[in-house]
């Protein structure tokens, strides 16, 4: 019965449809129209997969837009209730023998997605008003780079250890880890990493006759809790920054209030900023946020790099001024970015 109602429908149709439509249900094959079809749950995920990266509202490739049914309908590239006279069939169907035209340099859509697409427009092209097709983002939950840590070890067991990373690179090049170090060693590697400074004595003492198996935990939280862990790795940011008390060059002249901007830095390591909200401050917090002090301070960043005082002020070149100028901050701009 669906046989004989599929020879019917196309009957009268043209060739290429009707060639089209042979292809898309095998004669026989394809799923019955009435079997209702849900949009969004089985037609907006194959827009999504295959064709909004290249036909969206705002990169409407070919001036073709498939998030929403009006944008569709608007290039007559879908008729309701007509799947054989909708041009959208006809582009991710083969051809004369060719692959389908669309996607475009893509592995063509299934022949189940198809079929989905065919019944979906016979049944109206039934599509939500509140449903908006837009690409998926790269960074979702199946991103590389938001899975757990996994490495598979000898024996088959799956283990999710850094450190089980840091033993099969080891053991690719036969070697192994040192030996575990003692509380006394591990509180002053720690502090001298973290803070730049030995532990005090009575520190040492106390880690080393804690016995709560939290104990490292712990003393890694206080680390960090403590104003030198700002002050320590400020460091690294500030010599991105080029940041110093004097201009530098031939005239080196002292800067008086650069160490507000030193400071900031400190702070907002210790307030563990969110690194967005750190850059845009730098770069442009007086504009964004006027009020706000420590963003205007923090603007300092546009300052805190050498200072050729010969070539920027004492020049009576404007073109070398500017330049001068612009190739420090350019400097300065691209590897605080990209550090």
């Amino acid at each position: 019965m669906k046989c004989l109602r599929s020879l019917v429908k196309i009957i009268g149709r043209p060739l290429r449809a009707v060639v089209a439509n042979m292809w898309l249900m095998g004669l026989c094959g394809i799923a019955a129209a009435d079997d209702s079809v849900d949009f969004k749950q089985q037609i907006a995920p194959i827009f999504q997969q295959h064709c909004v990266r290249c036909h969206a509202s705002d990169n409407a490739k070919g001036n073709v837009s498939l998030a929403t049914l009006e944008d569709l309908k608007a290039n007559e590239f879908l008729i309701a209730g007509d799947a054989d006279g909708s041009y959208l069939i006809e582009l991710v169907t083969p051809q004369d023998g060719e692959p389908p035209a669309m996607p475009h340099k893509a592995e063509p859509l299934s022949k189940d997605e198809v079929s989905l697409l065919w019944q979906w427009i016979e049944q109206g092209a039934k599509w939500p008003s509140d449903v908006v097709v837009k690409e998926s983002s790269k960074a979702d939950a199946s991103w590389w780079a938001l899975q757990p840590l996994s490495i598979l070890q000898d024996g088959g067991l799956l283990h999710d250890a850094i450190d089980d990373f840091i033993i099969a690179k080891l053991a690719g090049k036969g070697l192994t880890l040192s030996p575990q170090a003692d509380r006394r060693t591990l509180i002053r590697r720690l502090s001298f990493d973290l803070l730049g400074l030995p532990p005090k004595p009575e520190e040492v003492e106390a880690f080393v006759n804690d016995a709560d198996p939290a104990a490292y935990a712990k003393l890694v939280d206080r680390m960090l809790d403590s104003p030198h862990y700002g002050e320590r790795f400020a460091r690294h940011w500030l010599d991105l920054a080029h940041y110093a008390d004097t201009h530098g060059f031939e005239r080196d002249k002292r800067r008086d209030h650069a160490w507000r901007y030193r400071d900031y830095v400190i702070q907002a390591f210790n307030e563990d900023k969110p690194y967005d909200r750190f850059l845009q401050e730098q770069i442009a917090g007086d504009v964004m946020w006027p009020d706000d002090t420590q963003a205007v301070i923090a603007t300092g960043f546009l300052a805190a790099g050498p200072w050729d005082f010969v070539g920027q002020v004492e020049t009576k070149s404007d073109e070398l001024r500017r330049s001068a100028r612009s190739l420090d901050l350019d400097d300065m701009a691209t590897q605080v970015m990209t550090c």
